[in-house]
């Protein structure tokens, strides 16, 4: 079994991304992802990703 990568936001919600080599060479990045959303109970929420880009750094 492979690397699993997830996206989260400040409350730590988790959603994760696959293809996994598609997110890799963004680890530790702030992203957008663009794709296609699913959810189910045993599976958890994951996005199956179309597209991947680097937000622009934003004071907080």
């Amino acid at each position: 079994m492979g690397a699993h990568y997830w996206i989260e936001d400040e409350d730590l919600n988790r959603v994760e991304i696959r293809p996994g080599e598609r997110i890799a060479p963004y680890v530790g990045d702030r992203v957008r992802v663009t794709g296609r959303f699913s959810y189910a109970p045993d599976a958890g929420r994951v996005i199956e990703a179309d597209a991947v880009a680097v937000e622009e750094s934003r004071e907080q």
